[in-house]
């Protein structure tokens, strides 16, 4: 592809912010990820309501026109109502997957694509040009992408994935009638000493992995740190609690930019020497503790 001349550049930061991506790349005759990258490096932006979206809107209104979708559109505007559009709960997810599926399977694909799958050339062609779109990215455009996913993944509640067959006993537990995703049979024995300690009083809440912590301006490496525990205490008092069987560089950092950029909150670190003589106390008196087999 031919090297940006000044004048692509005039009519990129003038047309962009305008027309938006598409609709550029038309008049530059360049493809639209290219428009893209170049808008980003040179700090350009394109505001949500622009005509490539304007059209992009109609030309999808239109191809919806007549189809009639009442239990989705009851569902949409009831998440209008209260706010909640831009991140609905999985169980609205969940019901909306189930409308559509059973819709596809009662009318067939609405664009007849029911059961295709790409073929081999195509996924590698696909793959080509997201390796070749992450390598033309600059370092800081792969961070802020990062952690745009990141913090989607906090919102959904999906930060943290399944690992099957994983060595440290990784798996879905209920512990005090709530029932979450431990990465480590260490951790799911801490969530069931904390809730012995409610159930003495000694705690007045727990909750596993409830808040993310972001660390802002940070461009390399660590971004943010999910705590395993947040312990509430009867006088109010909030700690944050991390059970850690060893501590690799990463953990390391974690923690060291946690003092830097939240001085305030209190993180107990609960590493092997201390796990073990944990329950080597109470592992006798708190119901369901897991021993090592």
């Amino acid at each position: 592809m031919s090297a940006w001349t000044d004048a692509d550049l005039a009519l990129l930061r003038e047309q962009y912010p305008l027309l938006g991506g598409p609709l550029t790349a038309a008049l530059l005759k360049r493809s639209a990820a290219a428009v893209r990258n170049k808008a980003h490096r040179l700090g350009l932006q394109c505001p949500y309501d622009n005509e490539s979206r304007r059209r992009s809107d109609a030309a999808h209104s239109k191809r919806l026109t007549g189809r009639q979708r009442p239990e989705q559109a009851d569902i949409v505007r009831g998440l209008h109502a209260v706010g909640k559009m831009g991140n609905p709960s999985a169980e609205t997810r969940a019901k909306i997957s189930a409308i559509s599926k059973a819709r596809i399977a009662a009318n067939g694909h609405p664009r007849g694509a029911l059961g295709m799958q790409h073929s081999d050339a195509t996924k590698r062609r696909i793959a080509e040009m997201s390796r070749a779109a992450w390598q033309s990215m600059t370092d800081e455009a792969k961070q802020q992408r990062t952690v745009r996913s990141m913090r989607r993944r906090a919102a959904n509640g999906t930060m943290v994935q399944e690992r099957p067959g994983a060595s440290w006993k990784a798996a879905w537990r209920e512990i005090g009638g709530v029932r979450k995703y431990y990465r480590s049979m260490w951790e799911a024995n801490y969530a069931r000493y904390l809730e012995w300690l409610k159930s003495l009083g000694t705690v007045a809440q727990w909750e596993h992995e409830p808040e993310t912590f972001w660390f802002e301006g940070v461009r390399r490496g660590c971004v943010s740190y999910l705590p395993d525990f947040r312990v509430t205490f009867p006088s109010g008092m909030v700690e944050y609690h991390e059970v850690k069987g060893w501590m690799d560089a990463r953990s390391v950092t974690k923690i060291r930019r946690m003092a830097k950029y939240h001085p305030s909150v209190r993180l107990i670190v609960v590493d092997a020497k201390a796990y073990r003589q944990l329950a080597k106390s109470v592992s006798r008196l708190v119901p369901g503790w897991e021993a090592r087999k």
